[in-house]
């Protein structure tokens, strides 16, 4: 909607979208004064929205509509990864339930069927993660597009809905982890990424975005600046996702060896890149999906992994060993100490049970 000035009169725009590819406005102009063009204004868009007519705005598909958000939106306000994940939500759970829709269809009862269906496969938090989403997507629709007058979404609840826990939680202990090191040692490729972990409780993505510049064996520091994961369909680096994840990581003896042992050992002149982590050939870098065979090694030959899971233990071995939370969650990234507490008590209350199960096998 627009009111502008021609000479001595005003004139009104209503934007009525795009109908059949092209984009479409109505203008009423010859207005003495600038209020007379508003209660117009006002009124073409209440007649409009009574006559069904303004709603040939919304007569695209919802497809075609989040194309628009997106590239218009999303595109100029997000960053890589949160572009990747937000495309695979549209790819994967909105265009293939909702896509064919008219976007002037999309209603509260078909929203909350599909978000119904959705807890049927998937966690709470992604599920919430897809409808927040989806709730941007709609406001957008409604300003600064003026598509569609309402949001379906605005007084919709979900607080009874039972999600799926797809997530199986692993727990580590020590003794797991030496065992996984003395396993992986004819696997040197896939036991330093590992290794990293444990003892810097850095992020999967972070440990293979990690170059040989981030490390300081001088004054024994890791920093943390980059992440490696998928950007427009292929691996690389990019940025961090959040301003607490940009850390300087204190080096213990262990990893200052390992890592220097690493560098000394490998004839960084002939390799293609920076990065530490690297597979049989160092001109390849390890990434989530190359980690992965070793996932499954260590889950048929040693014990239940996750690489999450060696993050978690050494928050829980910090705090344990007298770490204090606030110190703790700086290492991690955490944005709240509030995360990296829940994660001990977590993690605890599964070992506790552990023991438990333990205690009742024994006697």
């Amino acid at each position: 909607m627009a009111i502008t000035k021609r000479g001595n009169t005003w004139q009104c725009t209503l934007n009525l979208g795009i109908i059949d590819g092209k984009r479409k406005r109505i203008s009423k102009g010859g207005f003495k004064t600038k209020k007379e063009c508003e209660i117009a204004l006002t009124e073409l868009k209440n007649e409009y929205n009574k006559t069904n007519q303004i709603k040939k705005a919304s007569d695209i598909s919802f497809s075609d509509y989040l194309k628009i958000f997106f590239n218009e939106y999303v595109v100029n306000n997000c960053k890589p990864r949160t572009q990747e994940t937000y495309r695979d939500y549209i790819r994967l759970h909105l265009n293939p339930c909702l896509g064919d829709y008219k976007l002037k269809d999309i209603d509260t009862n078909l929203i909350y069927n599909f978000i119904i269906d959705l807890s049927k496969k998937y966690s709470k938090n992604h599920c919430d993660n897809i409808r927040s989403f989806l709730s941007s997507s709609l406001k957008f629709a409604i300003f600064p597009k003026q598509f569609i007058f309402s949001n379906p979404m605005q007084d919709l609840t979900f607080k009874n809905i039972r999600y799926v826990d797809t997530r199986e939680k692993v727990v580590l202990t020590k003794e797991n982890m030496d065992n996984i090191f003395e396993y992986l040692k004819k696997y040197p490729h896939y036991l330093l990424p590992i290794q990293i972990m444990y003892y810097t409780g850095m992020r999967v993505s972070e440990v293979f975005g990690l170059t040989w510049d981030n490390i300081d064996f001088d004054n024994k520091m890791i920093y943390v600046r980059k992440q490696y994961h998928v950007v427009n369909g292929k691996y690389q680096l990019a940025p961090l996702k959040t301003k607490s994840s940009i850390r300087d990581i204190s080096m213990g003896d262990a990893l200052y060896e390992i890592l220097l042992d690493k560098k000394v050992g490998s004839d960084l002149s002939k390799v293609t890149h920076n990065h530490v982590c690297t597979g049989k050939d160092i001109n390849i870098v390890l990434n989530k999906e190359r980690m992965h065979d070793a996932t499954v090694m260590i889950r048929k030959n040693v014990c239940n992994f996750h690489c999450h899971a060696v993050r978690h233990l050494h928050a829980t071995m910090l705090i344990e060993a007298g770490a204090s939370i606030k110190d703790v969650a700086y290492r991690l990234g955490h944005s709240s100490t509030d995360i990296t507490y829940n994660i001990y008590v977590e993690l605890s209350k599964k070992q506790k049970d552990k023991t438990v199960d333990l205690l009742n096998e024994v006697f």
